[in-house]
């Protein structure tokens, strides 16, 4: 007696609830069965359907990969979301699921290039602090938790400073409405 779109949405919740819960591979095993479900409730055995609005669908999916990289389950993350790409009718979900496997691609690698100026107009470049550790921080000054977080950072950042411990913190304010490009 549930309509297809609460099934659907009961589905992915409970996806999500396992990867909660820490069963990572049972998680990505119940998308491949939803995935499957899909083909054979539509009869094709190349399209699945999703009876969910896209916006949801998006949440739901980036819900997800949050709760697995967060929990440090990269692989996991990784086979769920090519199964999603693989199996997606949607350009925006495809979309989705490629950034989020080129960031997943991204860890252990070397940060890319970032060079700017500080707040007193010196050049500062990441490839200076090669050898040691280096917390990147991206924040915006209308981000009400960033402020807050600042002042812990420079906190921290002093403590272990002589540990070889740095803050690279990169304000996101001019990259807002039509300003400057985040890469400049």
């Amino acid at each position: 007696g549930t309509s297809p779109e609460g099934g659907a949405l009961a589905v992915l919740t409970n996806i999500i609830a396992e990867a909660d819960r820490g069963a990572y591979e049972e998680s990505v095993a119940s998308i491949a069965a939803a995935i499957e479900a899909g083909r054979r409730d539509r009869g094709e055995a190349d399209k699945v359907a999703v009876p969910l609005p896209l916006e949801t669908r998006l949440t739901l999916i980036d819900a997800y990969c949050r709760r697995l990289t967060q929990a440090g389950q990269f692989e996991g993350a990784q086979k769920a979301l090519r199964l999603i790409q693989n199996n997606a009718q949607d350009a925006v979900i495809k979309d989705l699921v490629a950034s989020r496997l080129k960031r997943l691609g991204m860890i252990g690698k070397p940060a890319p290039p970032i060079a700017g100026t500080d707040v007193d107009g010196k050049p500062v470049r990441l490839a200076d602090s090669r050898g040691d550790v280096v917390l990147v921080y991206f924040w915006a000054s209308w981000c009400l938790p960033n402020s807050a977080e600042i002042a812990w950072f420079e906190q921290v950042a002093r403590s272990y400073r002589m540990r070889g411990f740095r803050v690279l913190g990169i304000n996101l304010d001019t990259a807002q409405d039509g300003g400057q490009r985040l890469e400049t």
